[in-house]
């Protein structure tokens, strides 16, 4: 007996099978019936270009690897894929639909490197690891029934993804109106909510770049994967030679790694020498590109002659191993390091009244002295910091008698003076640089004067000394008090520099309003100060088409201030039972499904639509009525 699983799979293809034979441009479309060749590609346009902003992403994968694949899920007869084919080297296309893919194969002869099969409706298995620099879907994922699919779906996306690859995809992400209830269920499909969204890029370890229209039927995300580290050399940490000693100072090696995520460090990444797993001292900062530079010191007793050293991350061990060459040392006592007894980043100072001296190379620490402007030193606490590196740190408290300035700091090994060096004594404190808000404007023209409302009802903070592995999760906004969630977050400069923006709440009072950058639930930088200007409301309607069933319409309008005020009229009748389900908030957009008044007749009708008695649109609409073949057109 098939599980449901195989079932809702079974429905899906035979449901999509059905829709293909009857009209398979209308069924992917939704826009007329049997349509001609070049209105269905025409019908792509707008979702290309959405799919299109986000390919400059790609470039970060370098020459060869950018445009090199891209995979649509649910490609259908083909609508997307033929435009999208002409950013990439190949482009295939997965569907369910025996049909569909029939009609897909028909429509792409003519580009040879536009590959299109049939998949089982809840995988990707046709695909090894690695395979696709940019993966997409559109109307697809809302039309499947069981989250448990999708949700699988968005896990194989990760898999196939090339490391640092993107994702592009809309899903449900609201219940569909009363209108849509009694639609089949591979119609009406299943939500996924934007908080199920970020839960599963956090859980898979995709980065959120892009997430818009929450609580709407059109939720589209950008996921990107994070790029896989690689590593491109191995020296010694002082040179770029790879003949490293085998103990003292020099017993250390820089692993130059790439395409390192900006939440790597020392506990994810190791290093191999010669079988021996090793937790790195030092990781550099990570640069725009992923690359960075990790110390690793090299365990005792390693034998002399070629050894081979590989990258570690989280426990594995990573491709190429790379040769050194570990040569014979002879221990020679040295000062590395002179700072604060409390505050070790305060080096050559001393604020409260004790220095610390880092020795390494050093066979016997009871050889050592210490003298501050000629005064002994007296009760010297000795550690051992480091056995490899033959490492001591020598802790004490200042001669008495000592005043603030500049003071003479001597070290001695067997009566010999080793260093000599000015260490100050004085107060001060030091501070890290902070993230700064440098500036808001409109997210549309960089002007400090937003509209209250509408669709330029929106913001960009520009940013800097943002953290390297800053997201949507842990930079947000405070609009007049108020916690706002971001939109959009640019990619980072080297600077930490970056544009995040953000839609302004609704009802915020016209004016000059505070906008403040948080980090983490804080408020880090001054606020900044935007002007909201009032914006009208003029109510227009973007669409209208049937409700799916006949004998009903749905007219789908923005910039509504108070839906109850909309009135309809067709063929000269007031529209009762009229039902009203919230598009999208951000842009006070609404849908108003109503079935046709008691009488109407005619396949050709006037739709005439007020708000609060104004008409606002009137135009003549073929309407599909019961039993009969149709499709309305504004």
């Amino acid at each position: 007996m098939d599980s449901p699983l195989d079932q809702s799979l079974s429905i899906m293809r035979d449901d999509w099978n059905q829709r293909a034979r009857e009209d398979a441009y209308y069924y992917v479309a939704f826009v007329n019936p049997h349509q001609e060749e070049d209105g269905f590609h025409t019908s792509a346009a707008e979702v290309v270009r959405e799919l299109e902003g986000e390919l400059h992403r790609l470039d970060a994968l370098g020459e060869g690897m950018a445009r090199r694949r891209a995979l649509e899920i649910g490609c259908g007869p083909g609508r997307l894929l033929l435009p999208m084919s002409r950013h990439f080297e190949e482009i295939y296309g997965v569907d369910i639909s025996e049909e569909m893919i029939r009609i897909a194969r028909e429509r792409l002869r003519g580009v040879p490197k536009a590959h299109v099969m049939v998949n089982s409706g809840g995988d990707l298995a046709l695909f090894e690891d690695d395979y696709f620099s940019f993966v997409y879907s559109y109307i697809v994922f809302q039309h499947i029934p069981s989250k448990e699919i999708v949700l699988n779906y968005l896990a194989e996306i990760q898999r196939v993804l090339v490391p640092g690859g993107i994702t592009r995809f809309q899903v449900r992400g609201a219940p569909p109106s009363k209108a849509g209830e009694d639609e089949p269920i591979t119609w009406k499909g299943c939500v996924l909510l934007d908080s199920e969204v970020v839960d599963f890029a956090r859980g898979a370890g995709m980065e959120l770049v892009g997430i818009y229209g929450e609580q709407t039927q059109y939720l589209w995300v950008t996921l990107r994967k994070p790029p896989r580290p690689s590593l491109d050399a191995v020296t010694s940490t002082s040179s770029s030679s790879t003949n490293i000693p085998q103990r003292g100072p020099g017993a250390a090696i820089s692993l130059w790694i790439r395409n390192a995520p900006p939440g790597a460090d020392l506990i994810k990444f190791g290093a191999q020498i010669n079988g021996e797993t090793v937790r790195g001292s030092y990781l550099s900062p990570i640069s725009r590109d992923g690359g960075c530079q990790m110390n690793v010191t090299l365990p005792r007793d390693l034998p002399l002659g070629e050894v081979e050293v590989a990258l570690v991350d989280h426990g594995r061990v990573l491709a190429p191993r790379l040769t050194i060459t570990v040569e014979a040392a002879v221990l020679v006592p040295r000062v590395v390091g002179v700072c604060d007894a409390k505050n070790i980043a305060m080096e050559m100072r001393s604020e409260s009244g004790g220095i610390k001296v880092l020795v390494e190379d050093l066979e016997d620490p009871g050889t050592m002295e210490f003298q501050i402007d000629g005064l002994v030193v007296v009760d010297v606490d000795i550690t051992s910091t480091n056995l490899v590196l033959s490492q001591y740190l020598f802790s004490f408290l200042l001669p008495r008698g000592l005043g603030d300035g500049p003071r003479m700091l001597a070290v001695y090994f067997r009566d010999r003076i080793i260093y000599q060096a000015e260490v100050t004594i004085a107060l001060g404190v030091g501070a890290p640089i902070p993230i700064l808000l440098e500036a808001v404007t409109s997210a549309s023209n960089g002007s400090s004067r937003v509209p209250q409302r509408g669709p330029a009802a929106a913001i960009s903070l520009w940013i800097r000394h943002a953290p390297p592995n800053s997201d949507l999760t842990t930079l947000s906004a405070r609009i007049n008090g108020q916690a706002v969630a971001g939109s959009f977050l640019s990619a980072l400069t080297a600077e930490g520099g970056c544009q995040m923006n953000v839609l302004l709440p609704r009802n915020l009072p016209t004016g000059e309003v505070e906008v403040a950058l948080v980090h983490r639930g804080e408020a880090v930088s001054p606020a900044q100060t935007i002007t909201i200007e009032p914006a009208p409301f003029i109510p227009r309607v973007l669409a209208i088409h049937d409700a799916h069933d006949a004998g009903a319409l749905r007219v789908l309008m923005e910039d509504v201030e108070n839906p109850a005020a909309i009135q309809f009229q067709l063929g000269g009748k007031a529209v009762k039972d009229v039902h009203t389900t919230p598009a999208n908030r951000d842009f006070d957009q609404y849908l108003f499904s109503f079935p046709f008044p008691a009488g109407t007749e005619s396949e050709r009708e006037t739709l005439v639509v007020t708000a609060a008695g104004r008409t606002v649109h009137e135009a003549e609409v073929a309407v599909r009525l019961p039993g009969r073949r149709g499709i309305v057109v504004a």
